[in-house]
């Protein structure tokens, strides 16, 4: 075993010192990064390869002030629990081999410049009397003066100010400086830890979407900001559609043949058309499973009532299958014709119906499991018969197992962050090998090689060891993970 664990970071070493991305932008080598150009996602079931957080900070303490009105579910969210169960969320990611990154993180390799251009958007000078002001006074409140003040800013001041997005309230003042502040307003992005949301990750890369939420909507700048510092080229913009709304919750990659879309509360069909005019999807089929029914914000996205298992399975929430259910799906499929545009096939088709006739296995949940989000997990990956699942849901695991599930099923606790209206599906945007990358490897994660105890702790896996001891040395390439995973092999 410990030949395996050095032989393992020997090929790590060599691939990174010798074999590295020569391309890659600075970001990524500053982020200890691979090449994330290439990458995309065909199917839910691949290999994750890289995933986008992130961390919660003081936005999430100034949302939670008031947390209906910051589209939070519930009392009780706080920047510490969010904080604590983000970190061991993302730990089980490292663990497993993935490259990870949070916005913070990559907003703090962007030039300072960039910053100070994206940060002049957000701070805002306003005057509450501008009638009894000169000349002086209104210099103070111009871009040239909020310039030299962004200039004196560090990056992580100036990541700050794109987060809080504060508004300063100014008035004449007849004594001392020309001008006094009244009010300092935040209108911080509390909601940013949710990153499946600003965009969606398709066969043919990352689409910006078009939130539908008026406080959300600063959060796609900043998700644009990001994918440009790491290289990843943004094949489509919603924004750019009109009308057209969409959000990465409501989107779920199948295979190269079928994705699912869900439109209703969140996403409208005018994203839909827009996408598929301009063949962001990239399968054959594009299934539009509409919420006319319910439009429920317990239900705001396809992803917190549907969700894949595995090849043969999915899981569902009971309530919203059947043609008599008040909560009832409807689906329309669109299919690519040979001058390459869609039409409609089918419509009208209730949901279940619809997965029957895909071939699918449906395993329901009650309504009180899937507010408790057990649906909303993350699958990272297939490269065997077996599979990672990772859900914040202590009994997803015996349930799954119960319905013919022979993959792993890793559950962290995430009651710090689900308190803010969401989960594991929620606060991961995942880019995924192809599978030209994947399918002659065997993934040691995804075979009973790694075992865990009844808390979830790892108590054998050589492949965990292997990559955390090259995550030691500030190794993280795809390419090392690849061959890590390779020489180790997988049953």
């Amino acid at each position: 075993m410990h030949i395996l664990v050095l032989l393992a970071l020997a090929c790590g070493l060599f691939a990174a010192c010798g074999g590295a991305d020569v391309g890659r932008p600075k970001a990524n080598a500053a982020l200890g990064l691979g090449d994330l150009s290439n990458l995309a996602q065909v199917s839910e079931l691949h290999p994750a390869a890289f995933v986008l957080l992130h961390e919660p900070g003081l936005e999430v303490q100034l949302s939670a002030l008031h947390p209906a009105g910051a589209l939070f579910e519930n009392f009780g969210a706080s920047r510490e629990s969010a904080l604590g169960a983000h970190l061991r969320f993302r730990k089980v990611l490292t663990n497993l081999g993935i490259q990870t990154a949070t916005v913070r993180e990559v907003l703090l390799v962007v030039e300072q410049e960039k910053l100070i251009e994206a940060a002049m958007g957000v701070l805002k000078f306003e005057l509450a009397d501008s009638g009894d002001v000169g000349q002086k006074e209104r210099s103070l409140v111009s871009d040239d003066y909020k310039k030299k003040v962004l200039q004196t800013l560090s990056k992580n001041e100036l990541v700050d100010v794109l987060v809080g997005r504060p508004t300063i309230t100014l008035q004449k003042s007849a004594v001392n400086t020309p001008l006094v502040t009244l009010a300092t307003k935040f209108n911080p992005v509390g909601n940013l830890v949710f990153t499946r949301d600003q965009q969606i990750t398709t066969a043919k890369g990352v689409v910006l979407g078009h939130l539908n939420s008026p406080q959300r909507e600063a959060e796609t700048l900043i998700a644009k900001l990001c994918w440009e510092e790491l290289g990843v080229p943004l094949v489509g913009d919603v924004r750019s559609s009109g009308g057209g709304r969409l959000e990465g919750g409501d989107f779920i990659p199948i295979n190269a043949d079928v994705c699912y879309i869900g439109i209703g509360l969140r996403t409208n069909i005018e994203a839909v058309e827009y996408m598929m005019k301009h063949d962001l999807f990239g399968t054959t089929r594009v299934a539009v499973v509409r919420d006319e029914f319910d439009k429920n914000q317990d239900r705001m996205h396809l992803d917190t009532v549907f969700n894949v298992i595995d090849s043969k399975r999915v899981i569902a929430l009971e309530d919203i299958l059947g043609k008599e259910s008040p909560k009832r799906r409807l689906v329309d499929v669109y299919v690519k014709g040979a001058e390459q545009s869609y039409s409609k096939g089918t419509s009208g088709v209730e949901f279940s119906e619809f997965l029957k006739e895909e071939g699918w296995t449906v395993v329901t949940v009650t309504n009180e499991q899937q507010l408790n989000y057990m649906i909303n997990f993350v699958n990272l990956g297939r490269g065997s018969p077996h599979g990672f699942i990772l859900s914040v849901h202590p009994d997803l695991g015996l349930k799954l197992k119960g319905a013919g599930y022979q993959g792993h099923v890793e559950y962290v606790d995430y009651r710090g962050v689900t308190t803010m209206y969401g989960a594991a599906h929620c606060t991961t945007q995942v880019l995924r090998m192809s599978p030209a990358d994947f399918q002659n490897i065997k993934f040691s994660y995804m075979t009973p090689t790694m075992l865990y105890d009844a808390r979830g702790t790892l108590v054998h896996g050589i492949a965990a060891v292997g990559a955390v001891a090259l995550a030691a040395v500030g190794i993280r390439h795809s390419r090392v993970h690849r061959m890590l995973f390779a020489v180790h092999g997988g049953s």
